[in-house]
């Protein structure tokens, strides 16, 4: 059987100015940040082209994004648009002409997100649509940067988080398709759970309430198995 491949093939920027970073870590809790953050930002847009490699099978290639809009080919059919779940991207699509491939173009400003697409095709021969390989593409319009005393907070968090992962959570490969989000990407109510969760954990009595505590380490566990926590920075 023929293994096709789906690969990012480039990434570009296109610088768009600065200004300042603002980011209110109260109303919008994050798990090593906390309170107002204030930095530069550097605004740009990102382009990002993947291709779908088939040779040398004749294939009519179309794509599904976010696990729920199709691009179809055909007459009339847009050549750009929003991607869903992704405020400040689209998609420009074929790209280079070629319905193999296709880009992803952030809006200046535009917060690091992530796009799914996965790659579908009718064969030359015949009239029924397959499913190809997928691919996160991680796209954003802003690289902020912080005061060195906000980021060595950070840091001490960060090490406390994977000593905490190291010691709940056996590492294994990621399945196909499986978010995996990084330690800054939980925000909101996840962050204020996940964090409540492993202070209880780290704080119970198993001898008063066993139950709870293996509830809550499987939680734990579970939790921490969906996030990539970066290796602490060594001096």
């Amino acid at each position: 059987m023929t293994q096709y491949t789906l690969e990012e093939i480039s990434r570009s920027r296109a610088e768009a100015g600065s200004g300042i970073a603002f980011e209110d870590y109260g109303a919008n809790p994050a798990l090593c940040r906390h309170g107002v953050w204030i930095g530069l930002a550097n605004y740009y847009s990102e382009t990002v082209t993947i291709s779908f490699e088939h040779d040398p099978d004749r294939l009519n290639v179309f794509w599904k994004l976010q696990n729920s809009e199709v691009l179809y080919p055909g007459p009339g059919a847009p050549t750009s648009g929003p991607v869903p779940a992704a405020p400040g991207v689209r998609y420009i699509w074929p790209a280079e002409g070629r319905q193999h491939k296709i880009s992803f173009v952030s809006a200046p400003g535009t917060k690091q997100t992530r796009v799914y697409a996965q790659v579908l095709y009718v064969r030359e021969d015949g009239d029924e649509i397959e499913y190809g390989p997928s691919i996160t593409v991680r796209i954003s319009g802003e690289a902020d940067f912080w005061p060195p005393d906000k980021l060595e907070e950070e840091q001490r968090c960060q090490q406390h988080w994977h000593d905490l992962r190291t010691r709940y959570v056996r590492w294994r490969e990621p399945r196909p398709g499986e978010p995996i989000m990084k330690l800054h990407e939980v925000r909101g109510l996840a962050a204020v759970r996940l964090a409540a969760i492993a202070d209880a954990v780290e704080s119970l009595d198993e001898a008063s309430d066993r139950e709870l505590a293996q509830a809550l380490r499987a939680e734990l566990t579970a939790k921490l198995s969906e996030v990539e926590i970066p290796l602490p920075k060594s001096d």
